[in-house]
């Protein structure tokens, strides 16, 4: 194997963990004819702290604000041809203040919902942690570190 390239680009994605009643905060991505959910989040940008990433980006995204975060999972995925490396960092949050929808300011979100955890098991999601999100949104569980398998 050989040396890591030092200077390739690394994407850190903030994501919110989100457990109401029996419901969770979902995302839906549509990206041409694939559609797929994840957990409403983005980007971390420069010189920014990942809470206030976050923040920012449920603004944008669902119109929404959160409180009581902390860390619940750290996931990482490579592309087979090494050409992208995304670190996803998963907060909990206690409180969603407001009620979530798209705001339309990235096409690519369809819509963001609350969604039923029965129904959470038959959607496509990325990364693919739904396993452990269920098992947390039932319980405390500690955090997770998990490498996961790049899927196109």
């Amino acid at each position: 194997m050989s040396a890591p390239e030092k200077h390739a680009k690394i994407r850190v994605r903030v994501a919110l963990f989100a457990i109401r009643n029996d419901e969770i905060l979902l995302a839906r991505h549509v990206k041409g004819d694939k559609e797929y959910y994840m957990l409403p989040g983005g980007g971390l940008g420069h010189g920014e702290t990942m809470v206030a990433a976050l923040k920012r980006e449920l603004q944008e995204e669902a119109g929404v604000n959160v409180e009581g975060l902390r860390l619940q999972a750290v996931c990482e995925s490579i592309a087979p041809n090494g050409k992208r490396h995304i670190v996803h960092v998963v907060f909990r949050g206690e409180y969603v203040d407001g009620e979530p929808g798209s705001t339309g300011l990235d096409e690519r979100v369809a819509e963001v919902t609350w969604m039923p955890l029965k129904d959470f098991f038959n959607v496509p999601f990325y990364p693919d942690i739904k396993d452990y999100l269920i098992e947390a949104a039932e319980g405390p569980v500690g955090p997770l570190y998990r490498e996961i398998r790049w899927i196109k």
